[in-house]
């Protein structure tokens, strides 16, 4: 049986705003930008370190399937 998936991937907390990490900015139309430039350091770093799952199949699919939630 699989596991039970989150309902969210990601989250983005403002901690200059929100030092707790109470609320989710993820889909707050204001952090946009930001939450791209990160996403794709995400993708630099883990070449760079060579972190890419090369030989776990399951990851890929779920970076794929929620890349763009």
């Amino acid at each position: 049986s699989k596991e039970e998936q989150p309902e969210k991937y990601w989250e983005f907390f403002d901690l200059e705003e929100d030092p707790k990490e109470i609320r989710n900015a993820y889909e707050d139309p204001k952090y946009k930008d930001i939450i791209t430039e990160m996403k794709e350091e995400i993708i630099r770093q883990r070449e760079a370190l060579g972190d890419t799952d090369p030989d776990n199949p399951e990851i890929h699919e779920i970076i794929k399937a929620h890349w763009n939630d």
